[in-house]
């Protein structure tokens, strides 16, 4: 069995090249269970798009090969609405009626846990968003994008390199269990930072006022307000009545947001300064040729650029890397091949491979670069980029800290 590819130019060329007819191709499905709706939709759409055009480039270069077959890609889209009971009833969905074997989702680490016995009982893989972090006992469960315990260490270390005197925080995160989860580790996250954390806001869904919340969060005046798991465009609306009462500190998104979204809903004026992990500018930041290439396309197909989009298109080249080395679809024997030794794939940010064991006892989360960007004149500036290995010594003390209190 190939163990390895030599991939770099060659698979993105492939990928990249003229359009190729593929006759008598199987299906390979993939399903994409995302928030298309809703509060969380500024998420769930760029990984529905980016997921997308992968599929597309890719069967237009011929599609997938193993094991003497071709294999056309079928993205099936199901709308989670952020909820974990909806998340539940599309992952059934997706595996029982479709019989799909590859899924990017869920966005939620609430539907995370309810789905995630189904997806190892049936050998489903699932790269999901959630903030759960990896169980060394999940075989088919992998990240979609980085881990939660990396976009603190990089977004908070990044304010407190520009902010250097900020030492409170409050923290905005939506009232359910992916809410709450992150709120504990945020907690963790803050003290390993030595940031005081002053309140944590919960957010019931569907608030449009918070004039009465953020009242109480300026009585505490806090250097910063962070946004977390809270829906960029919930948090849009925090900025926007923040600043309509006077808050002259700093936001940060550590798990992201949406610019334009943003700009749109609190203004330029409230939105300056806002600190986010990830980027939309895949253009402008262009970490290697080929992001700029396929960011382009994707502006051109959709008309704007989103965060996150091109992670997602990831994904689908590293599923199509898994399958033509291990030479087959079974996604047992693609397990086998991402997690071998030396392993690599190539994608839009370079050569990446699967990690994490060494911390969580299990290789499940992507090697990917992270860049952290900052709202500056109403455009996104990339004020760093954070690698895997800059992020595991804040890690690491997450998590002896952790255990530290548990045998306390």
């Amino acid at each position: 069995m190939k163990r390895k590819l030599v991939l770099g130019t060659v698979i993105l060329a492939v990928v990249f090249s003229a359009t190729t007819v593929v006759c008598g191709a199987g299906v390979l499905k993939i399903g994409v269970p995302q928030p298309l709706s809703g509060g969380g939709a500024p998420w769930g759409v760029p990984v529905d798009r980016g997921v997308r055009l992968a599929a597309d480039d890719i069967n237009k270069a011929g599609g997938i090969r193993a094991g003497g077959e071709t294999y056309k890609i079928e993205v099936i889209s199901e709308d989670t609405e952020f909820s974990p009971s909806v998340g539940l009833a599309a992952f059934n969905k997706l595996i029982h009626q479709h019989k799909v074997k590859y899924i990017v989702g869920p966005m939620s680490s609430g539907t995370e846990k309810i789905v995630n016995p189904i997806t190892e009982a049936n050998k489903v893989i699932m790269m999901h968003c959630g903030a759960s972090r990896p169980r060394a006992t999940d075989y088919y469960t992998f990240r979609a994008v980085q881990i939660n315990d990396q976009f603190a260490p990089a977004a908070w270390g990044a304010l407190n390199k520009l902010y250097p005197d900020t030492k409170t925080i409050v923290v905005f995160e939506p009232d359910n269990e992916t809410g709450h989860e992150a709120a504990e580790l945020s907690r963790q996250y803050a003290e390993v930072a030595g940031l005081k954390i002053l309140d944590i806001v919960f957010v019931p869904e569907g608030t449009k006022d918070f004039y009465p919340m953020l009242t109480k969060v300026m009585a505490l005046k806090p250097d910063a307000i962070n946004a977390s798991r809270t829906p960029p465009g919930d948090f849009a609306l925090v900025q926007k009545q923040a600043w309509e009462l006077g808050y002259k500190g700093h936001y940060i998104a550590d798990h992201g947001s949406d610019t334009s979204m943003v700009l749109k809903i609190a203004g330029p004026e409230a939105a300056e300064g806002l600190i986010q992990s990830g980027t939309a500018d895949y253009i402008g930041f262009a970490y290697t040729p080929e992001m700029r290439k396929v960011g382009q396309k994707y502006l051109d197909k959709y008309g704007t650029q989103d965060a996150w989009s091109l992670e997602y298109y990831n994904d689908v080249l590293y599923i199509k890397q898994g399958i033509e080395a291990a030479d087959s679809i079974d996604t047992t024997k693609v397990v086998e091949v991402w997690r071998s030794p030396g392993f690599t794939m190539e994608g839009l940010y370079g050569t990446v491979r699967w990690v994490g064991e060494e911390l969580y006892g299990i290789n499940s989360i992507l090697s990917t670069p992270l860049p952290i960007n900052q709202i500056k004149n109403g455009k996104e500036v990339v004020v760093t980029t954070v690698s895997w290995e800059d992020t595991v010594p804040f890690i690491r003390e997450i998590l002896r800290a952790e255990k530290a209190k548990e045998t306390s």
